[in-house]
């Protein structure tokens, strides 16, 4: 049985992103409150109408940020977690150690892959960035994986799509509604006149 080792690079990158993107919302929301909360004292008790719209709409404005950047942790989420999936094998099966530490061994001619990820149920395992950048150390996929590959699915990037579509993957599920929630706000932003 081997696991495949990780990128140590990689990892650290991962862990840092889950910080920074968790922090970043955190600081832009409290200072986005913060401005508003200056904004507002800075009015005065008894502003005129034309800066109460004003400060209206900048309040809205706030608003929309905060949910346009709390929509996004949740993707940021799901895709680390995928990347932290383990992966092994004997030679003959894919073991799969998921997050919350069980392990499922799953025969290759149940998995599907695509030129960056496997595929299995529910579940994406990536094995590369969207940058190309590789999640294990060189040569740990082109002498584990690969063998075990020749008997799965290949998927091009749509067929990979619809599978993942079909078996509900959080990954791809967060990542879609965060892109129609992005799409919705920008779109209440501008129609409102605020963007």
């Amino acid at each position: 049985m081997h696991w495949l080792e990780p990128n140590p690079a990689l990892e650290r990158t991962i862990k840092i992103l889950e910080t920074l993107s968790f922090v970043s919302v955190i600081i832009m929301i409290v200072s986005g409150l913060g401005l508003y909360a200056f904004m507002v004292a800075q009015a005065g008790a008894d502003p005129a109408q034309e800066l109460k719209e004003k400060l209206h709409e900048l309040g809205f404005l706030l608003l929309l940020c905060a949910l346009m950047l709390a929509a996004v942790v949740p993707a940021v989420r799901y895709s680390t977690r995928a990347m932290k999936r383990r992966l092994g094998t004997d030679g003959r099966n894919l073991y799969i150690q998921l997050n919350d530490g069980r392990e499922l061994v799953v025969p290759p001619s149940e998995l599907a892959y695509t030129h960056r990820a496997i595929l299995y149920r529910q579940y994406s395992m990536p094995f590369q960035t969207g940058k190309r950048q590789n999640i294990y150390q060189q040569g740990e996929v082109e002498t584990w994986l690969a063998p075990l590959l020749r008997q799965a699915r290949r998927l091009n990037a749509l067929q990979g799509f619809k599978h993942q579509w079909k078996h509900r993957d959080a990954l791809l599920m967060w990542s879609l509604a965060a892109g129609i929630i992005l799409g919705l706000l920008m779109i209440l932003m501008s129609r409102s006149g605020k963007l």
